[in-house]
């Protein structure tokens, strides 16, 4: 009796091994793609705000109107690059107005050449002095502010 235990048990095990060498022979279940080159669109939409990685506040040595603006909001910018200027029309105008009031002490003193006293002579010398040191000043501050505006 015991031997036809074994020999069931045996068969029992060798049916189930067979069963199973069986079913792991079965292919696996692959997908097969072609490959090739496409284009990829992909599109995002989203809402909020944008807020920049690095910000400056940028200010002028001095007021005024801005005459010309060189860059627009989120172009990129290298250093010492200039982004907008002032109006200097201010600093041209007192040029010539020191020019012409130079032109008129010199017109004053030549008629006073001609004909007056000495005192009214060193007055007039001392106006023409007056009006070249007017004529510089406004020269320097033009010069000054041009060289502010490219420096920064």
């Amino acid at each position: 009796m015991k031997k036809i235990i074994i020999f069931v048990l045996l068969i029992f095990i060798c049916s189930v091994s067979f069963i199973l060498v069986i079913k792991s022979n079965k292919e696996a279940p692959y997908e097969v793609f072609v490959v090739g080159k496409t284009s990829l669109d992909q599109q995002v939409e989203v809402t909020g705000k944008v807020k920049a990685e690095k910000s400056l506040e940028l200010s002028f040595g001095k007021a005024g109107k801005i005459e010309r603006i060189y860059k627009r909001e989120g172009e990129e910018i290298e250093r010492g690059e200039i982004l907008a200027s002032l109006e200097n029309k201010d600093l041209k105008a007192q040029i010539v107005q020191a020019q012409a009031d130079l032109k008129t002490q010199e017109i004053k003193l030549k008629e006073l050449e001609r004909g007056t006293r000495k005192e009214e002579i060193e007055l007039a010398q001392q106006k023409v002095e007056n009006a070249k040191n007017s004529l510089k000043i406004a020269q320097e501050n033009l010069e000054r502010t041009e060289e502010i505006a490219q420096a920064t």
